[in-house]
């Protein structure tokens, strides 16, 4: 319920110590698995379209970037550069550190979420402990982009926002998230779609059409070219991606 995202730094804080006790467990309970038959460093099959919404959705954090930047002391473009760098930079290496080591401990049959893979202790119930923190403190970062869209799609322009509106917006994204929380049972199924088609569009088809539409009078230069591919880009992933992943649920 809160309006900013400053607000969130201490919760932040915590949630990072829970995603450093995660790469702790895993580089604790490290082992590399004995039948080699179970590792495969290089395949390429249909599953990839099932696997690359998740890998979308890990990196998708542009719908904070103008809370981030309106917020930041410094905004300069070099402050909002180093900001980004530092971000995706130690995300791709903590999720890799993470899925290579979790791969090679369990083989190609490791399950979507590697913690359930360990034999239950304390240890490793801190762990899940852990990931439940991390979630619970992550859920604002997501729900504060959302409300604002929210808001933005259904206010007026300029209309001052009521606080029954705010409280009642936040509330509806609360009950519509525990819904769909407690209905689904796979971890990796929610991640595809929601890679398939609210990534996809933030990160690809987004970006490209409003670059294409700033500068939509301009000569085709290689930006203004690029831009275009990257939103086909990004359709067609969300085409097959989604399209694979419906075959894949109602094939079970």
């Amino acid at each position: 319920f809160l309006k900013k995202l400053d607000s969130l730094k201490y919760t932040s804080i915590v949630a990072l110590f829970a995603v450093v006790y995660l790469c702790i467990i895993v580089i604790y309970y490290y082992h590399p698995i004995q039948d080699s038959a179970e590792i495969e460093y290089f395949t390429v099959s249909s599953s990839i379209f099932g696997h690359l919404p998740v890998f979308v959705f890990s990196f998708t954090c542009h719908q904070n970037i103008f809370s981030v930047y309106n917020e930041l002391r410094d905004n300069s473009r070099r402050s909002i550069t180093r900001v980004i760098c530092l971000s995706i930079g130690s995300s791709a290496f903590i999720y890799e550190g993470i899925a290579i080591l979790g791969y090679l401990s369990f083989g190609k049959n490791v399950l979507s979420n590697v913690i359930m893979e360990y034999s239950s202790s304390y240890f490793v119930a801190g762990g899940r402990l852990a990931m439940v923190i991390l979630v619970v403190f992550s859920y604002p970062l997501q729900a504060h982009p959302c409300r604002a869209s929210l808001d933005k799609v259904l206010g007026k322009e300029k209309a001052e926002r009521s606080v029954f509106k705010y409280f009642a917006m936040t509330t509806t994204i609360l009950i519509l998230s525990y819904i769909v929380a407690i209905t689904v049972t796979k971890l990796d199924v929610i991640l595809s779609f929601v890679g398939s088609t609210g990534s996809t569009t933030i990160s690809f088809i987004l970006p490209g059409l409003f670059y294409y539409k700033i500068h939509e009078q301009d000569p085709w230069r290689p930006g203004k070219i690029m831009a275009v591919v990257l939103s086909v880009y990004g359709l067609l992933i969300m085409a097959f991606c989604l399209t694979f992943n419906i075959m894949r649920i109602t094939s079970h």
